[in-house]
């Protein structure tokens, strides 16, 4: 065989991800475990974003309350990094994202299609969801806690906004895919990355 076209073919696995990187199904044990420390990490960002929002709403209304979120989500996603027992990274992760940092990886599009694939089954909906992931001759594990809209949150991700609010929007989030939302939609998922050496 030509050797250009070996070294392309080589070259075009590497792009695509498909050499030295691959997902297998994690154990009843490394789930637990990593269930449990991902809970934990979760749990604390979501009671300080929770805190946050809402004293925001109330000193400022929904369209103050962008600005806020705008300036502390990020911050408190970091905060419930270095919260966590041991050493993990946290983040917010949507198909249908407002700030484009929080747009999904290959990994977290398997992860959130899981979720989506759920949202019709009755009585049924998952509460996290485990990969195992070999990168690079290393293995991690993540975590997805699915997020659901609340009410409280329509205000700026719902099918009615207010002028004001889609007016702030638009300012902050020119390409903003997050709105048309109803209640109990799922909104997309927190993520929590553990390095296998911690789930001893």
């Amino acid at each position: 065989m030509n050797v250009k076209i070996v070294l392309f073919n080589i070259l075009s696995l590497l792009l695509l991800g498909v050499v030295g990187c691959e997902s297998k199904e994690p154990t009843t044990s490394e789930k637990a475990k990593v269930r449990a420390i991902g809970d934990q990490a979760s749990d604390i960002l979501l009671s300080e974003l929770k805190s946050r929002l809402i004293g925001a709403v109330q000193q400022s209304g929904p369209a103050g309350a962008i600005d806020a979120c705008k300036l502390d989500a990020m911050t408190l996603t970091k905060k419930a990094s270095t919260l966590s027992n041991i050493p993990v990274k946290v983040k917010r992760t949507t198909n249908k994202y407002r700030n484009p940092i929080n747009a999904p990886d290959k990994w977290d599009k398997e992860a959130l299609s899981f979720f989506e694939s759920k949202e019709d089954v009755r009585d049924y909906f998952p509460e996290f969801y485990v990969q195992k992931i070999d990168q690079n001759g290393e293995t991690h594990f993540r975590y997805y806690k699915p997020l659901k809209m609340y009410q409280m949150c329509l205000k700026c991700h719902g099918n009615t906004i207010k002028e004001d609010v889609r007016v702030k929007l638009k300012e902050l989030y020119p390409n903003d895919l997050a709105t048309g939302y109803s209640k109990g939609d799922f909104r997309g998922a927190i993520r929590v990355d553990i390095a296998k050496e911690y789930l001893q």
